[in-house]
C-alpha cells in the first residue's frame, strides 16, 4: 500500500533480535594524496606478447598456524564423523533435481587458465559487448560470442611500471557511467616492493590504450604489504580495499589492519594524476577489523554514499556484522567513515575445506564477506559458511534492510547433501530493482566427484531456486604436494547494464589434467517470467482530518491483508522529499498522524 502526501518520506523501524551494538564516531581519512601521472600502455603492442612462462613451486599450501589450523582440522574431523553416523541428510540433494525454471544459460565457453594457483576469477563486460576476464596472472579480452581478441600476461606490464615482485589477485570492473573499464592488481609480497596497480581504459573498447598507475602498497612505511583487493564504484569514485599483512608471516597471523582507498575515478579515466583518500584506522573495541568488502551498487550508481561489510571471519560461529559507511565523494571534501556493528539472526561460521574425490581437499579459507550488492535500498551479501547439521561447506546469503535507519539483518545458509560449496558472488538481475531479484554464483564439489560451477536464482522473498549447473568438473585438482589444494579466492559476476535481465559470470571448474579452469557464462531470466512494475494497491481511506490542516494531520485507513505500508511526502512540484512511514502491518484499522509545522512555507 502506498500513500502519497503533498511534501516528504521517513522510516519507522522495529527492533527484535536485530541489535545495534555500537556506532563508532566519524573518522576522517588517515591520509590524502596524489599519484604521479599514469604510464599509458597500448596493450595491443606486439612487444608485450610473451610465452606466458611461469614456475610454480610444488609445495604445501601456506596454512595459517595456531588456533586457525586447529579449527580447520576440527571441522574436517566433525564432518567425517557425521558422514559415518549417517546424520547428514538434512539438506537438499542435487541428484535428480528439476530443471531450473527461472534462469537459463545462453552463452558459455572455456576461458583463460591461470599459470599459477589459486584461480582468482574476475570479469566485466561493456555495453558494446567486450568481455575482459582476469585471473592469476593474465588478462584476456573476448567479444560477446566468446571469441578471443587478445591475451596478455599481467607480468608484461611490469617493466613499464617498474614492478619488482610477483603479480597477484587481479580484479576488473566496468563503470556504467563513463562506459570504461578499471583493472586492479598488486605486485610484491613484502613491505619493500608492495605496489598497487590501477589501470583505467581510455575508451569503452578495452583494446584501446590504458592509463596505468602504481600506488605504494605500504603507504605507512611500516612492515606491511597490501593483499587481497576488492573493488567497487560509486557515481564519482572508485574504491579498493586491502588487508595489510606483516612481512614474512601468513595471511592470518600476519594481519595488521584493513585499508580503504577512495579514488576520484574521473582523474583516472582522464589520465591525470589521481587524487585519493586513504583510511586504515578501522577498528572496533580498539581492535582492527579484518577484510572489508565494498558493496557494489546495482545499475548506474546515482549517489556517492558507499557501504562496506565485514564479519568475524575466523570464528567457528558468530553473528556480528560490521557496516562501514563513507559519506561522500572524494571531490566533495566531506568524506568521512563510520563503523557500526549489528547482529544477524542466523550465525555464520568457518567452513571445513571442501572434499574432492580421493580425499583431496580444496581450501575454503575463512568466512569473510566475498561479494555484496546494494539493491532497492537493501544490501545482499554472500560468504563461505559451514552448514552446522551436516558439517559441510555451504554458503551464507545475508540481507540488510532499513539501511537508512536501524539496519535489520537476516541470514540464510545454502547447502546440499551431495555438494560442498565455496566462493560465491552475487549480482542483481531483472528490469525492476524493486523486485530484488539476484543471481548467485557458487563453486561446488560434487560428492565423490570433482569441482564445478553453478548459479542460483533469488527472488524477492529470498527463496532460492534449484541450481543451474554451468559446468561439471572433469578431474581432481592436484597441483601441490599436499592434500589441500587452492580453490580460487573469489569469483566474478556482473549484470548487463544495458540488458538487465542477464548477468555474466566467470566461474571455476577442475580440468581433466588436474589444472584449474575458468568457465564464462551468460545467464538470463526466462522470458515468460520477466517481472512487471510493482504497482501500489489501492485501499480505502476512511477519513482525512482536519482538511486543510494547520498543525496535526490525521489519516485513518484500513489494512485488509498483511502488507507493507509506505507514506511519502511530496512538494507542490510533485517531487518526493521524504518517506514518513515504511513498514509492515497486519490487518486492522489504523490512524496515521504527523505534525505539519515541519513543512516549509
Amino acid at each position: 500500500m502506498l500513500y502519497k502526501l503533498l511534501n516528504k518520506k521517513t522510516t519507522i523501524t522495529f527492533i527484535s533480535y536485530f541489535i545495534l551494538c555500537q556506532i563508532n564516531a566519524q573518522i576522517n581519512p588517515s591520509k590524502q594524496g596524489i599519484t604521479n601521472r599514469p604510464v599509458v600502455i597500448d596493450i595491443t603492442n606486439k612487444q608485450l606478447e610473451d610465452y606466458n612462462a611461469s614456475i610454480l613451486k610444488i609445495a604445501e599450501i601456506r596454512k595459517p598456524a595456531g588456533d586457525y589450523l586447529e579449527k580447520k582440522n576440527y571441522l574436517n574431523i566433525q564432518r567425517a564423523l557425521k558422514e559415518l553416523s549417517n546424520i547428514t541428510k538434512s539438506t537438499k540433494d542435487i541428484n535428480g533435481i528439476q530443471e531450473n525454471k527461472f534462469i537459463s544459460n545462453i552463452l558459455q565457453f572455456n576461458a583463460n587458465s591461470p599459470n599459477g594457483t589459486p584461480n582468482d576469477n574476475s570479469v566485466a563486460i561493456s555495453d558494446s559487448g567486450y568481455i575482459v576476464s582476469v585471473v592469476n596472472t593474465n588478462l584476456v579480452i573476448y567479444n560477446d560470442t566468446g571469441k578471443q581478441l587478445l591475451f596478455r600476461n599481467l607480468g608484461s606490464f611490469a617493466s613499464s611500471l617498474t614492478l619488482s615482485g610477483s603479480i597477484s589477485d587481479p580484479r576488473v570492473i566496468f563503470d556504467p557511467i563513463h562506459r570504461k573499464f578499471i583493472i586492479a592488481f598488486f605486485s610484491g609480497n613484502n613491505s619493500s616492493n608492495s605496489t598497487i596497480v590501477l589501470a583505467f581504459s581510455q575508451s569503452a573498447n578495452p583494446l584501446s590504450p590504458w592509463n596505468f598507475y602504481a600506488l605504494k602498497g605500504n603507504p605507512n612505511n611500516d612492515t606491511t604489504w597490501s593483499d587481497y583487493p576488492i573493488i567497487s564504484v560509486t557515481k564519482d569514485d572508485f574504491f579498493i580495499t586491502f588487508n595489510q599483512l606483516k612481512d614474512n608471516e601468513g595471511w592470518k597471523t600476519g594481519f595488521r589492519y584493513a585499508a580503504i582507498w577512495q579514488v576520484d575515478k574521473q582523474k583516472g579515466f582522464n589520465g591525470d594524476s589521481i587524487k585519493y583518500n586513504y583510511w586504515d584506522k578501522i577498528k572496533y573495541n580498539n581492535k582492527s577489523i579484518w577484510s572489508i568488502c565494498p558493496v557494489m551498487k546495482s545499475g548506474n550508481p546515482t549517489d556517492n554514499k558507499s557501504y562496506f561489510l565485514s564479519v568475524r571471519p575466523s570464528d567457528l560461529s558468530n553473528d556480528s556484522v560490521f557496516i562501514h559507511t563513507i559519506s561522500n565523494s572524494y571531490k566533495s571534501g566531506l568524506a568521512t567513515l563510520t563503523t557500526a556493528v549489528y547482529k544477524t539472526n542466523i550465525p555464520y561460521g568457518l567452513a571445513p575445506d571442501a572434499m574432492q574425490k580421493d580425499s583431496q581437499y580444496l581450501a575454503t579459507n575463512d568466512a569473510r564477506v566475498l561479494h555484496a550488492v546494494e539493491l532497492n535500498g537493501k544490501i545482499f551479501y554472500v560468504q563461505n559458511c559451514i552448514q552446522q547439521s551436516s558439517g559441510r561447506a555451504g554458503i551464507y546469503l545475508g540481507t540488510i534492510d532499513k539501511l537508512s535507519s536501524t539496519p535489520q539483518i537476516t541470514g540464510n545458509i545454502i547447502a546440499y547433501d551431495s555438494l560442498e560449496l565455496g566462493y560465491p558472488s552475487i549480482a542483481a538481475i531483472g528490469n525492476y530493482p524493486s523486485d530484488e531479484k539476484c543471481v548467485i554464483y557458487v563453486n561446488f564439489v560434487k560428492k565423490n566427484g570433482f569441482a564445478g560451477c553453478m548459479a542460483l536464482y533469488k527472488n524477492k522473498q529470498n527463496s532460492i531456486s534449484e541450481p543451474l549447473i554451468l559446468k561439471y568438473g572433469e578431474g581432481n585438482i592436484n597441483r601441490l604436494i599436499d592434500t589441500v589444494e587452492r580453490w580460487g579466492d573469489y569469483s566474478g559476476i556482473q549484470q548487463y547494464y544495458w540488458e538487465p535481465n542477464s548477468v555474466l559470470i566467470a566461474g571455476y571448474y577442475a580440468r581433466s589434467n588436474s589444472q584449474h579452469g575458468t568457465w564464462i557464462s551468460k545467464i538470463s531470466l526466462n522470458d515468460s517470467l520477466f517481472s512487471s512494475i510493482e504497482k501500489p494497491r489501492s485501499n480505502t481511506i476512511t477519513n482525512i482530518y482536519p482538511n486543510p490542516s494547520e498543525d496535526l494531520f490525521n489519516l485513518k485507513f484500513e489494512v485488509k491483508i498483511n502488507e507493507k505500508i509506505i507514506i511519502e511526502l511530496y512538494n507542490t512540484q510533485g517531487i518526493k522529499t521524504k518517506t514518513l512511514i515504511e513498514d509492515y502491518y497486519t490487518p486492522g484499522l489504523y490512524l496515521f498522524q504527523f505534525n505539519t509545522h515541519a513543512l516549509p512555507e
